[in-house]
């Protein structure tokens, strides 16, 4: 099957599960002055100064029935992570609460957590049997992090981020559900040590796979959070719509093994398929199918190329980590537009993935070495590695942001406001994070002019 019906077949799979649930037009009505339907602001009681997303299912009526995701995205962008999960909340009936202050390295984190579940909790009635966490990156570790140590909480949707080691666990059946793009720095981390420690842990868990960068997956997974969390509430006797999870799950699997193009996406998707039916309906066939696959030259050259690949950047990144001070920019130009060639002509859809991680890593270790360099005041090392940043991810706004901060401690306001002002061109708008670096707070009110 070509790649180029992947989304067209998934289509009319989501079109044909939409239209054998469909009712007619419902009403929005008002409980506690939040209306259902409808995404809204809601500012919180105790601290106007935070709010969060709310979204209150039609059949809110059955009010304490239904149940609840709590929702955080890496950048604080509360809309992104409403819109990618949205979609489905109706079909599945789930309340949505997402905070709009949440972003990394916040410093206040305990007290913007304590307050959005305090707010939700005294405005809104939901299913306090059937509470799930989820997250984008930063957001989806901490969504781990509530979901593994408070037994309230059933699940977790982990985007682009994975289960990370913990000393205590306090919630042992933490239902957790991953995605990552093959694009993705963070990939080798969720399809390795991510799986093993959920093995470890005993968790229950599943992981699908993307043709991606570290962001959101493509809409239609996000029905994934709302089946993996159906299903394992099923399992547990907390819902009795077992046969429609059980065929849409059928439904909506077999429609992306069949769209899938290469042998290792087949693979994965079995995998998955069996993980979220074990428990629910025989998985016999599944087994067996995916056997045969295991079989096949195919599989075991691309097998063979995705272990050989994840080994080699094991090696490569702690050595480039320890390149970044001690090679010059000229070596690492060199090195950057190496992986930019051989992107351009390589075909090996695998090796071309691995090249997309290697540069994304380049790039994200440049943003915390030169982050922490700014923080600092070690500006001579910044301004090298910045160089370097540049020359691995030119378009990054944060490039720019960063090289603002350079000038401005340089005590250059032109220059640091002619880069500030580049950075916001190309989407820079996290404007809560000039608060985190000495060399914008003398300069902030001058700069958002």
């Amino acid at each position: 099957m070509k790649t180029k019906w992947l989304s067209v077949l998934i289509a009319i799979a989501i079109l044909l599960g939409a239209c054998s649930h469909q009712e007619q037009k419902k009403v929005s009505h008002v409980y506690n002055g939040l209306r259902t339907g409808q995404v809204q602001t809601v500012h919180i009681s105790s601290d106007t100064s935070l709010s969060y997303l709310l979204y209150l299912p039609y059949d809110y009526a059955a009010q304490g029935k239904l149940p609840i995701i709590w929702a955080f995205d890496a950048h604080a962008d509360a809309q992104k992570m409403m819109n990618w999960l949205l979609p489905y909340a109706e079909k599945y009936d789930f309340i949505i609460a997402v905070s709009r202050d949440f972003r990394n390295n916040v410093k206040n984190l305990d007290h913007i957590l304590n307050s959005l579940f305090e707010d939700v909790e005294s405005k809104v009635k939901f299913n306090t049997q059937r509470q799930y966490t989820a997250g984008f990156s930063g957001g989806a570790r901490v969504a781990y992090y509530l979901g593994i140590m408070d037994q309230r909480f059933s699940g977790t949707a982990m985007l682009s981020a994975g289960i990370t080691p913990v000393q205590l666990i306090k919630n042992p059946n933490l239902a957790v559900i991953m995605f990552a793009g093959w694009k993705d720095f963070n990939l080798t981390e969720i399809r390795g040590t991510s799986l093993d420690l959920a093995r470890k842990y005993g968790l229950p868990h599943v992981a699908f796979y993307f043709d991606g960068i570290h962001g959101y997956p493509p809409h239609y997974f996000s029905e994934l959070v709302y089946l993996w969390f159906d299903a394992n509430a099923a399992k547990k006797g907390q819902i009795k719509h077992k046969q429609f999870i059980v065929e849409r799950i059928h439904s909506l699997l077999d429609s992306m093994i069949e769209a899938a193009h290469d042998p290792m996406q087949k693979y994965d998707l079995y995998s998955a398929q069996k993980e979220m039916l074990k428990g629910l309906a025989s998985t016999k066939k599944i087994e067996k199918e995916q056997k045969q696959l295991e079989q096949t030259p195919a599989f075991k050259q691309t097998a063979r190329l995705v272990v050989n690949f994840f080994n080699l950047e094991s090696m490569l990144k702690p050595q480039y980590y320890k390149a970044l001070m001690t090679r010059d920019t000229v070596w690492w130009a060199h090195e950057i537009n190496s992986y930019h060639k051989k992107l351009q002509e390589d075909t090996s859809r695998y090796r071309k993935f691995f090249y997309h991680r290697m540069l994304s890593y380049l790039s994200i270790m440049c943003f915390s070495v030169s982050s922490n360099l700014l923080r600092q005041g070690d500006l001579d090392k910044a301004n090298k590695v910045l160089t370097i940043y540049k020359i691995v991810d030119p378009e990054n706004p944060d490039v720019y942001f960063f090289r603002s901060c350079y000038w401005l401690s340089k005590g250059n306001f032109t220059l640091g406001k002619k880069y500030f002002d580049k950075s916001r061109q190309l989407g820079f708008s996290e404007m809560a994070r000039l608060s985190q670096y000495p060399c914008f707070v003398k300069w902030r009110d001058k700069l958002l002019k």
